[in-house]
């Protein structure tokens, strides 16, 4: 996506403690010993020294984009894990404060605790609550005309004919009938874009009713031996006081330092294969199926299906969040507050390939599944506010369970399949710190329509903020 002309960096690491937080303390009613955020232990007594009446005091001057994670608390059943009525209450506590709260709160967790081990789950205290939106453009630009190769702005026949005529001759629409069933074609899409809020709410809630899963352990909350160890680790790493962008590398594969594209394992072998069991029992049900995104016309959304709470919400929290701060600071890494999540599927008779693109977030994950198949490589070019943006590409085979990690505005597309089938998770990470002030396919300020769910991840205001009392 484009930069903001002055774009969101989250504070430098430091190690800090949070402690004796008034809000905290507020929230618990003043009855709980003390809470767990992140791997800290939090006690809701105020300090003497903190003069802050709404929020604690952060001695640094740095507000933290994600708590510090590391070390191990000494937690007994008297800690109070915040989330039912002390996070709704939380949330109500901190609503006017005056730093965001998404920042260094990304998550209210179980933490690491001597009765289970790592057992931290990110869970925003304010997601729940805010209503997500859209750019109206959505509704405007950036159609696509597989056939013809083209991301499309329309509003109506004479503006087409204006701004395209000439492009569209030279790609082959050419007689009336072309350009009729082009324009007949991109109003339908237009169509289905306005409606596409309400329609994926309306097969959501007929799959949670109707649905009966063939692996129905995948919706069970995400679970560490569904991740790859390496992936774990990377994530550890960069929750741990004094981690940086160095250390975290040595963590990762870097597969263009130009490009700034990292891989990483992300699943294990055994939840690969039982997701793609999962998915395409659903692909074989008479279960209504929405479009994954603009581009792909086989495959499933994440959210429709019912897997966004249970898997993806907490791999964007518990993990990704972490890891994208340290690599991408200038794209909103440390402040990811939405996504959208979708798995492509690509096969003989049905999407071959993609064509060249940049997506709708601020950072992408994208993961292989599998199944057996040749072909298919992703492809990468430059930002695409750049003139040469691909002038030279980068090409990069696919490796089942590890994920790609790149800027949204980068180029890219895929290759065509040669045989087989190759099945993708790909998570669209947004951040509405960076995207409120310009929407990344429009370029524009955004202008703002309600949406379901997490929308286009665009909020009415921006996230909720708090500062954070601490000790060194």
């Amino acid at each position: 996506m484009p930069n903001p002309s002055s774009p969101v960096q989250p504070a430098p690491r430091s190690c800090l403690r949070i402690h004796n937080c008034p809000v905290l303390h507020a929230a618990s009613g003043g009855s709980a010993k003390r809470f767990l955020v992140g791997d800290r232990v939090v006690s809701p007594a105020l300090s003497a020294s903190c003069d802050c009446p709404i929020s604690p005091r952060c001695d640094s001057g740095a507000t933290r984009p994600y708590p510090v994670l590391g070390t191990p608390s000494t937690s007994s059943r008297e800690d109070v894990f915040l989330r039912g009525p002390i996070q709704s209450s939380l949330t109500s506590a901190v609503k006017n404060c005056q730093r965001p709260l998404a920042a260094w709160l990304g998550a209210l967790v179980y933490g690491r605790t001597r009765y289970g081990g790592w057992r931290g789950r990110f869970a925003m205290a304010t997601a729940a609550q805010r209503r997500f939106c859209r750019c109206a453009c959505f509704c405007s630009q950036n159609l696509y005309v597989a056939r013809y190769g083209l991301h499309l702005h329309f509003r109506d026949e004479h503006q087409l004919r204006r701004d395209y005529g000439p492009l569209l001759r030279s790609r082959g629409c050419v007689t009336s009938k072309d350009f009729q069933q082009l324009l007949e074609e991109l109003e339908q899409e237009v169509g289905r874009r306005r409606r596409l809020g309400q329609e994926s709410v309306v097969r959501k809630a007929l799959i949670a009713s109707s649905y009966h899963p063939a692996r129905p352990e995948v919706y069970s909350s995400l679970q560490d031996a569904a991740l790859a160890p390496e992936f774990m680790a990377a994530a550890e790493y960069s929750t741990s006081p004094g981690a940086d962008l160095e250390g975290l590398l040595q963590r990762l594969e870097t597969v263009s330092e130009e490009k700034r594209i990292y891989r990483v394992p992300v699943f294990s072998a055994k939840f690969c294969q039982t997701l793609l069991e999962e998915l395409e029992h659903f692909e074989q049900s008479d279960m209504p199926k929405g479009r994954p995104n603009t581009m792909n016309n086989h495959g499933v959304l994440m959210y429709e299906l019912g897997l966004d709470d249970p898997l993806v919400t907490p791999l964007r929290e518990r993990f990704l969040l972490p890891l994208m701060a340290l690599l991408y600071p200038d794209y909103g890494g440390g402040y990811l507050d939405s996504h959208r999540a979708f798995v492509v599927k690509y096969a003989l008779g049905q999407d071959l390939e993609l064509g060249c693109h940049y997506d709708n977030a601020e950072l992408t994950l994208n993961v292989a599944l599998g199944k057996d198949f040749t072909g298919g490589a992703l492809y990468f070019g430059g930002l695409f506010q750049s003139p040469a943006a691909l002038k030279e590409t980068l090409e990069v085979e696919h490796v089942v369970g590890s994920g790609i990690l790149h800027r949204g505005g980068q180029l890219h597309g895929a290759r065509p399949l040669c045989k087989g089938e190759r099945w993708n998770l790909v998570v669209w990470l947004r951040a509405s710190a960076v995207r409120n002030r310009l929407c990344p396919m429009c370029c524009q300020k955004p202008e703002l329509v309600d949406d379901e769910g997490f929308g286009d991840g665009f909020t009415r205001e921006e996230p909720t903020t708090v500062d954070v009392c601490v000790l060194t």
